[in-house]
């Protein structure tokens, strides 16, 4: 494993960004003639870093491994390169493309993360901007492999023990609860491409961390700008809620992720990948970013019923409008939904804590633990409380990632416990004959 990068030094925190300039400007190095290394065209000049290999590409640009000459070691730089669909969504934030990028590196504050990807944000000798990052050996989607088509999947039982299931869900969400910790936002684009996975030479233990923080968004509805959220992060892991206009990512909906990933490593698919793979076939031919979203919205509507409170009848606090094509426009009571983020809100104070201009309710969770149920049943060999589990993480059922890490650390020292029964029923076993044996022959004499 690499030694760890540290962290930007820029003094402003996720807590204090308001102070910072909407764009620093950049300080672009300067290289004595002759030092520029020989790197490929469109990717950086440097007289520091030599461009070793491609690593990978998303939709907001490219990440290759890179020789430190100054540092001697190897690292990842993360270079701009949007796709159309990537500059509307920063066009859509209010945001140009030096912002997204510094946000991204300065929205950790200095620390000492365990799962967390440093990462500084610097300047190229011709003034554009990039990324360096620790190299790691692989990322999740390559563990589980999610590049396979889905009989060849590593999934429980097929390449993935208990225990792998286990230590990868306890450090993801190690990782998460760090973030939130650290930064008071949620991540918003939990998925395997996200988390890298390393392995320690000497004593082969796997590690594993949380990076690309450039969705991450506040999860408290009172910082919430004017700019609705929906339509960010990964299909996939994304929380049904937030597919739907005037929604936004919160914790919650973080651990739905989170839930997503687990569901994938034991049922081998991804809770609605059926439903949402479809749907982004025709999604990628939209123009535009809203019209991409509305296609997935549509795909996902039979499985989220939506209530919107209308703003012409607050007179009515005990009632919310129900608009799904399934309650016909009908009235419902309040005390039977609950506001996305906040499982213990209802009713009246349910309203009161959604958004003013546009008051959506999703009391989506019972769909989805219906859905989810069951197929984790027709998986036989998921054990009964990882099913549980499953289901709780994807609904809602944990107040942060922190209770739900907790009852992980629970379920691995139960399977300790049962390894050390199970071993001594086994030798209880085998030596059960060697008893009978010995006593026979004090029997006899």
């Amino acid at each position: 494993m690499t030694e760890a990068y540290s962290p930007s030094e820029t003094q402003g925190s996720a807590n204090n960004k308001s102070q910072l300039p909407a764009v620093i400007p950049p300080i672009i190095p300067q290289a004595s003639a002759g030092q520029l290394l020989n790197n490929p065209p469109n990717t950086i000049v440097s007289d520091r870093y030599r461009i070793v290999r491609f690593r990978d590409a998303g939709a907001w640009g490219e990440v290759w491994e890179a020789e430190d000459t100054l540092l001697k070691r190897l690292v990842a730089l993360k270079k701009l390169s949007p796709s159309e669909l990537a500059l509307q969504q920063a066009r859509l934030r209010g945001k140009d493309l030096d912002t997204v990028l510094q946000e991204e590196a300065m929205l950790i504050p200095p620390g000492n993360y365990q799962h967390l990807v440093s990462r500084s944000f610097e300047y190229d000798l011709q003034g554009k901007p990039f990324l360096t990052m620790n190299l790691y050996d692989s990322f999740f989607s390559q563990v589980i492999g999610d590049n396979l088509p889905v009989a060849q999947r590593r999934t429980l039982g097929h390449g993935l023990s208990l225990d792998d299931v286990f230590n990868y869900t306890h450090q993801i969400l190690q990782a998460v609860r760090e973030f939130h910790d650290a930064t008071g936002k949620a991540h918003a684009d939990i998925k395997p491409g996200n988390i890298a996975v390393d392995v320690v030479p000497s004593t082969k233990a796997v590690l594993v961390y949380l990076t690309d923080f450039g969705a991450a968004t506040s999860s408290s509805p009172s910082q919430f700008s004017g700019l609705a959220r929906h339509g960010i992060g990964e299909p996939l892991t994304r929380a049904p809620q937030n597919f739907f206009e005037g929604t936004h990512p919160t914790t919650e909906s973080d651990l739905f992720s989170v839930g997503a990933l687990l569901y994938r490593m034991v049922v081998g698919t991804y809770p609605f990948e059926d439903v949402i793979t479809k749907a982004s076939k025709e999604a990628m031919s939209a123009q535009t970013v809203q019209d991409a979203n509305a296609v997935l919205s549509r795909a996902m509507e039979p499985f989220v019923r939506r209530y919107v409170h209308s703003s012409e009848h607050t007179d009515k606090v005990t009632w919310g409008y129900a608009s799904d094509g399934v309650l016909n426009n009908s009235w419902i009571p309040l005390d039977s939904i609950h506001v996305s983020g906040f499982p213990h809100c209802t009713g009246e104070e349910a309203f009161r804590t959604a958004s003013l201009d546009h008051r959506l309710v999703l009391p989506f969770k019972e769909n989805i633990a219906t859905r989810a149920k069951k197929e984790l049943s027709e998986e036989g060999d998921i054990p009964q409380h990882v099913r549980e589990f499953t289901v709780k993480l994807l609904t809602g059922g944990f107040s942060s990632a922190g209770d739900a890490e907790l009852r992980v650390e629970k379920f691995k020292e139960w399977e300790v416990a049962r390894r050390v029964r199970d071993d001594q029923e086994r030798q209880h076993r085998e030596e059960e004959p060697r008893f009978r044996e010995q006593k026979l022959q004090r029997e006899l004499e």
